[in-house]
């Protein structure tokens, strides 16, 4: 009876997590929010200008591009760019759906326990289960990638700027020491 629980459980964490991945990645949702628009720098001017200037008939001082700044050594081809930003939705949504499967799984253990359905034995084990997990997401993979995301604009690759990458581990050093 009890590996029966488990089983049934699991399925319900499994369907949970394709039901929340399906619904945010095949809505566009990650990708509304997380994206932002690129404008080469050699461009921000004429964007400007018929952006705000023609649509809104505001007067705006231009922009002084320098040439040789680190962003433009950004010579990757779109269509790698685009694969990279797919790749990084697709890592956001498993982790929210992974985060989304396991509270409301932590709900349906704790109704459980209001209930007192299923035995002791099982509830702590899904309990352990459950929490363990949570926490490992909560503490370790979801602020690693929130403090990528902020400081170098990649979920893990560290090699566009190196004061950026040391910045993003001297925060996330930071995040454990504030956790200890």
């Amino acid at each position: 009876m009890p590996i029966l629980v488990l089983l049934s459980y699991l399925c319900v964490l499994l369907l949970m997590f394709i039901w929340g991945y399906i619904f945010i990645y095949n809505k566009n949702i990650i990708q509304r929010y997380s994206n932002f628009l690129h404008i080469p720098r050699s461009q921000i001017n004429e964007y400007l200008d018929s952006i705000l200037h023609k649509k809104y008939g505001l007067n705006i001082i231009r922009v002084n591009i320098e040439e040789n700044s680190e962003d433009d050594s950004d010579t990757k081809p779109a269509q790698s760019r685009g694969e990279r930003e797919g790749a990084k939705n697709m890592i956001i949504g498993v982790l929210f759906s992974m985060t989304l499967a396991l509270s409301i799984g932590l709900v349906i253990l704790m109704m459980c326990e209001l209930g007192d359905y299923l035995e002791v034995e099982v509830r702590l084990t899904l309990f352990k289960f459950t929490i363990d997990t949570l926490m490992l997401l909560l503490i370790f993979m979801l602020p690693f990638c929130i403090i990528s995301l902020f400081m170098v604009q990649e979920l893990a690759s560290f090699t566009r700027s190196k004061r950026k990458s040391v910045v993003a581990v001297a925060l996330f050093i930071i995040w454990f020491v504030i956790l200890h």
